[in-house]
């Protein structure tokens, strides 16, 4: 499917997408975005409910990109992984962590708590449920509203890597890696 090149953006499609306060021109140039506003009601929903998913107050930017990533990976996401390449470094995971979340939580590069995230993201992927020992590892740092929470970023990263490889949605050229 194809996006609505940038030069045809309307001022309403630029409404849609919202500004990103660090980089203003963004969301123009994201091929994820220029397609979804051709579906204004869906896009509007989808972006509501992963700006809410994403901010949850408890997880730090560094969790947040682990957990992420490693749903990228798992959901052969390349436009996803892509797009957060970058935050996840500026988070502090490094070159070689983010070539372990590829592996998964057995990697030896992790602790105790990174692999807690990671199999948490593992088993809500494989099997929409977190075993006793993973709820409770949780239920250490996050209330149960953060585990909601955590449940709905999966469910959005989802989301979107199911739209972006069923519509073939391609790297953008300011994406520095994909997978």
């Amino acid at each position: 499917m194809r996006d609505v090149p940038r030069e045809q953006l309307t001022e309403e499609h630029k409404n849609m997408m919202g500004v990103d306060a660090n980089d203003p021109t963004l969301r123009e140039r994201m091929a994820l975005f220029r397609t979804l506003v051709k579906f204004p009601d869906m896009f509007a929903a989808m972006r509501g409910f992963g700006s809410r998913v994403s901010a949850l107050p408890a997880m730090s930017d560094y969790d947040r990109e682990l957990v992420i990533m490693r749903i990228a990976w798992l959901y052969q996401g390349e436009y996803e992984w892509g797009a957060h390449y970058d935050a996840a470094v500026r988070a502090g995971i490094s070159e070689a962590q983010i070539e372990a979340i590829k592996a998964g939580a057995a990697d030896s590069i992790w602790s105790d708590w990174e692999r807690t995230l990671i199999s948490a993201a593992d088993q809500l992927v494989m099997h929409a449920h977190l075993d006793d020992a993973t709820w409770s590892s949780l239920r250490g740092q996050y209330s149960e509203e953060d585990i909601l929470g955590l449940l709905g970023m999966v469910t959005h990263y989802h989301m979107i890597a199911m739209v972006t490889n069923t519509f073939g949605i391609q790297l953008d050229e300011h994406m520095s890696q994909g997978f």
